[in-house]
């Protein structure tokens, strides 16, 4: 660390051009400054092991050059900002051990730190890449009552009638249909001689197809 003893005025221009800051396994207490979020060049945080307290600030995704941010094993509360998916080059993250609750925020810049340990011993937490979905994340079904079938693989009661329903039908169906067909028949004569001719020509290509099958077979089996 840099020797910050002068004005505050000094101080904080100083501070806005570091790069790296490591203030891990101290004996700090207190909420995380908000004025970290005005380090604009800051690439690296790291403020791990203390007794921090309170919420990370909601606006850290301001820190856009940021690569690496721990804050792991210390007493954060609340829910994950999500402005933290928000920052484009952020590669490394760790918020284990804290007290941090609620869903872990989606992004495409979070994709590279999407490793369980990086959340880990925050109970409170849910959602990928963790198992532990959250309220109202749940699919159909899961709990019994959502999905169309709710006894697991037992068909529903509505399932059950609309079957029953179909073969009850099916046989008067293929009645009525045929009696109508040879209605049709009957009272049209020259739909009678067409369908008849069309059969007697079926028929015979049939028996055509058979007598040349027989014909072959014995002479390939002689």
């Amino acid at each position: 660390m840099v020797n910050t003893k002068g004005t505050s005025q000094i101080y904080g221009i100083t501070l806005q051009y570091f790069y790296s800051i490591d203030l891990s396994a101290n004996m700090l207490d207190g909420q995380i400054p908000k004025e970290f979020t005005k380090l604009v060049r800051l690439e690296n945080l790291n403020i791990s092991q203390n007794k921090l307290s309170g919420y990370i600030p909601s606006n850290i995704g301001a820190l856009k050059n940021l690569e690496s941010l721990d804050l792991s094993r210390n007493k954060l509360l609340g829910t994950i900002p999500p402005s933290i998916s928000s920052v484009d080059f952020l590669s490394h993250l760790n918020l284990s051990f804290n007290r941090l609750y609620g869903p872990i925020p989606s992004g495409n810049h979070l994709c590279t730190v999407d490793d369980e340990s990086v959340y880990r011993a925050n109970d409170g937490l849910c959602g990928a890449p963790l198992l532990n979905i959250c309220p109202g994340d749940e699919p159909p079904g899961s709990d019994g009552h959502n999905g169309d079938n709710s006894n697991g693989d037992k068909p529903s009661e509505g399932d059950l009638d609309i079957r029953n329903w179909f073969y009850v039908g099916l046989g008067p169906g293929f009645t009525v249909g045929f009696l109508g067909f040879c209605s049709v028949l009957h009272f049209k004569g020259s739909w009678r001689i067409s369908y008849f001719r069309a059969m007697d020509k079926a028929i015979e290509k049939f028996s055509m197809m058979m007598m040349i099958a027989m014909l072959w077979f014995k002479r390939t089996f002689r």
